[in-house]
């Protein structure tokens, strides 16, 4: 069934807000009963088509019900001339108990998403909060960041952005929003929760994320002056301490290289950078993902660096444990396919393959890894996400 036909056509406005407002439902997560512990899952997600895949993202309801991921969609017509890009970026959920996809906008006001994409929907890290991003595509060009309790789904703060903007949570009390003016990224502000403006940095750039208590910001950014303006074609990926402001380690951009996110682990101690090809056609560049230890320890000895990884085909970084283990997704190496498997990596540069399949986006929830699956029929699979034991395929000899 394609994805129009499977779009909740007349499902209760009930369970449309229920979706959005990704209540913690009382029954067992998803995946979680001892059964199905060792087994993979997957649900039928229609007609999905990308033309981005290692750039995609999935989200997962804390408890684990509710699935969300983006794709970009062409858009014609009348609202193609609007339109300052000539796609859109769009979130769809699934909910993997009724085992129906829809979009996101779906349960929020059609006055408030006529020209409004939902970019992402992301959980603090208590998972009491939800962030949804509501980027405008027509003129003028402006960003929507509402604030959703997620017991009740009410919605209790709102910032409003003239400018196009991203946020992301700052430990789970804090958001940072950075906004882009005449293409260059902004000051970042500090909102709280309820979208009470309680600072603006000193500093120029994007959050890409942060360890569970915000001590440890990764951005998108100049590494030599971070109070100079950049854009997403020459930032560099720095790891800056939100207490001071010092940079504790850094990814510098690099010819025909773009870098494209950075994670630090939830208890702060370890972080990750990735950089891709911009042109997948271009073999002279390759595609790279380096680890950093943030310790004390580490810094003291200068020993920040652990792993740096190359590849000719697309490699990306999805998340990192607080043992500095990395979920990676990458790209097989059969000519012609987009997209890849995945892959955990530790700091030794050994890895496991956690999903053998043409796969695109990861992410960890609750022992799982998360991802999209292309194939004849696309599917969203929860697979186990073995942690310990050895891990034998080395990546570090694969240049």
């Amino acid at each position: 069934m394609s994805r129009s036909k499977a779009m909740l056509i007349g499902l209760p406005l009930s369970l449309l807000v229920l979706m959005l407002a990704l209540a913690v439902a009382v029954r067992p997560a998803v995946g979680q009963d001892a059964e199905a512990e060792t087994e993979v899952q997957e649900w039928d997600i229609g007609d999905y088509e990308d033309p981005y895949p290692y750039l995609q993202s999935i989200w997962v309801s804390p408890d684990g019900r509710f699935v969300f991921f983006d794709q970009l969609r062409d858009i014609t017509g009348h609202e193609a001339d609007q339109s300052w890009y000539s796609r859109k970026w769009c979130t769809f959920v699934l909910d993997t108990e009724e085992d129906v996809v829809d979009d996101a906008g779906n349960a929020l006001a059609k006055k408030l998403t006529a020209h409004y994409d939902v970019w992402y929907v992301l959980y603090s890290p208590d998972q009491k909060y939800v962030l949804v991003g509501l980027g405008r595509r027509t003129y003028p060009v402006r960003a929507t960041f509402l604030i959703k309790d997620a017991e009740s789904g009410k919605t209790v703060g709102k910032i409003s952005s003239p400018e196009w903007a991203m946020a992301r949570w700052i430990g789970s009390k804090r958001i940072a929003v950075s906004q882009q003016i005449e293409k260059k990224y902004g000051f970042v502000r500090i909102y709280s929760p309820k979208g009470k403006k309680l600072a603006q940095t000193k500093f120029r750039g994007v959050v890409t994320g942060s360890d569970a208590e915000g001590k440890i910001l990764a951005m998108r950014a100049n590494r030599s002056d971070m109070s100079l303006p950049t854009d997403y074609k020459n930032c560099d990926i720095a790891f800056v301490s939100a207490e001071n402001g010092q940079i504790l380690a850094s990814a510098p951009r690099r010819e025909r290289q773009r870098v494209v996110t950075g994670l630090v682990s939830p208890n702060g101690q370890y972080a990750v950078a990735g950089r891709i090809c911009w042109s997948y056609g271009d073999s002279l560049t390759e595609h790279e993902i380096t680890v950093f230890d943030l310790s004390e320890e580490a810094r003291d000895e200068d020993k920040t660096r652990l792993l740096k990884l190359y590849r000719k085909s697309p490699i990306f970084p999805c998340s990192i444990t607080d043992d500095g283990n990395v979920v990676v997704v990458a790209q097989s190496p059969m000519g012609g396919q987009r997209y890849g498997a995945v892959k955990l990596m530790n700091t030794e540069g050994k890895s496991r393959t956690l999903v053998p399949y043409n796969a695109c986006g990861a992410r960890l929830h609750d022992g799982r890894v998360y991802c999209i699956v292309d194939g004849a029929m696309p599917k969203i699979i929860a697979a186990p996400a073995v942690m310990e034991g050895d891990m034998t395929d080395d990546e570090t000899t694969r240049r």
